[in-house]
């Protein structure tokens, strides 16, 4: 017999499969992931971030985010622009 959490987290898992089925269906026809369309969303509810910012806000890896961000850079969807921190590091002394 199913413990009161346990069916929450069975009834969360399966909500989550069908949201994943039923998105990866309506977006049959893009050129992008469900994970790509991840990004493009936390993009526009938060606004401009790094790398780092929007791997934290995920909770998944900087490398993984990173992969993501330059497929949607090859199909023009995003663009990558220096920060203040990147640019000073760069810059000749």
């Amino acid at each position: 017999m199913y413990q009161p959490a346990e069916r929450l987290f069975d009834e969360v898992r399966l909500l989550w499969n069908l949201l994943v089925q039923t998105g990866e269906r309506l977006h049959a026809n893009e050129r992008i992931t469900i994970a790509m369309r991840a990004v493009l969303e936390f993009l526009v509810l938060r606004g401009p971030a790094t790398v780092p910012q929007i791997a934290r806000g995920r909770y998944v890896t900087r490398q993984h985010i990173q992969e993501l961000v330059n497929a949607l850079v090859e199909r023009g969807l995003v663009e990558m622009q220096t920060t203040p921190h990147t640019a000073a590091q760069s810059s000749p002394d």
